[in-house]
């Protein structure tokens, strides 16, 4: 099973799967104006909860506790942060410890997965049952495992959109199912 998960609507897309809306790209464009209305915080946060609480899905239904950074470059320190209903307090142990192999419970992978969509952290992640989680640019995702699930089963949030056969982009087929950057 290779997905890729994004925000992103696929009736946009066009013949060569393009997406042609124009729609908010960072956390940078809170404030901006798309579709008519301003991007707010809120509308933010909501769409981080649904990234996340896909993850959550897709690792419960696959019966998969943790992970382990496979890859990872901070691009600055990971910070405490706010969502819509929750204060994260990170520690300098924490930020010290994200190194290639920490394995992460589904508390560290909910801040981290988080921290790769703001921007403020790189990484990959590797899994039992041959699943593999990365973060590209544009809020695009994506998740595989050898275990096929049926998705449909699944009560995935609104507002997600999951693509079936889209292999992730950063990952090296030729070597050994090993991801780059």
């Amino acid at each position: 099973m290779q997905l890729r998960i994004t925000k992103y609507d696929p009736k946009y897309r066009d013949a060569n799967g393009f997406f042609t809306k124009k729609e908010w790209i960072a956390i940078s464009d809170i404030g901006k104006v798309y579709d008519g209305k301003i991007f707010t915080t809120l509308d933010y946060f909501q769409v981080e909860d649904v990234y996340c609480e896909t993850v959550r899905l897709l690792l419960l239904h696959l019966k998969i506790k943790s992970m382990n950074i496979l890859q990872c470059s901070a691009r600055k320190m990971i910070s405490d942060f706010f969502t819509a209903t929750q204060y994260y307090s990170i520690t300098e142990e924490f930020n010290d410890s994200l190194i290639s192999g920490k394995k992460c419970t589904w508390q560290d992978m909910n801040i981290l997965i988080r921290a790769c969509l703001r921007g403020n952290f790189s990484c990959f992640f590797r899994g039992s049952k041959g699943t593999y989680l990365h973060f590209g640019y544009d809020y695009y995702m994506y998740f595989g495992s050898q275990i096929d699930l049926d998705l449909n089963k699944i009560a995935f949030p609104e507002k997600i959109f999951i693509e079936e056969n889209f292999p992730s982009p950063y990952m090296d087929i030729k070597r050994s199912n090993k991801a780059w950057l």
